[in-house]
């Protein structure tokens, strides 16, 4: 899979983001300063681009043996320790792709602390992956979690 690079004219302000209210309204379970901070948006042609690679990442239908799966349905503390068994350092960067204009980019301590206001069930199909590496999850609006090598 090919590697992305950002730099700082491929963001926008949260206040922009069309999913910025999971993280700002009151009745949302809004997220700290500090922790917002953390959610860069994408602008939405970069989105564009980005979005070909997480459809490529997380092909519906696609054979892939050494998938791993986790229901999210459940405990959230049992898909938090799923999380953070994949290894991932806590400020590492990682992409969340939504749809073809809907992506932003984040560190891993942000998406393992609050993964449930990234995936919303019976809506959300999204990918989340370092831009460095060939994995990719895949969350499904199903409530499952997959993890792609």
């Amino acid at each position: 899979m090919p590697h992305l690079s950002l730099d700082d004219s491929d963001y926008l302000p949260l206040a922009a983001f069309p999913l910025a209210w999971r993280w700002t309204l009151a009745n949302q379970h809004p997220l700290s300063p500090t922790v917002l901070a953390t959610i860069r948006p994408l602008t939405p042609a970069r989105a564009t681009e980005i979005h070909d690679l997480a459809l490529a990442r997380c092909a519906q239908g696609s054979s892939n043996p050494q998938a791993r799966q986790v229901p999210t349905d459940g405990a959230r503390s049992a898909v938090c320790d799923w999380l953070e068994g994949l290894g991932v350092g806590p400020s590492e960067t990682i992409i969340l792709s939504w749809d073809r204009t809907t992506a932003v980019a984040t560190i891993w301590q942000t998406f393992l602390d609050h993964w449930d206001a990234f995936c919303y069930p019976g809506s959300d199909d999204v990918t989340i992956w370092p831009p460095t590496c060939d994995w990719a999850l895949c969350y499904r609006h199903y409530d499952v979690l997959e993890l792609r090598l």
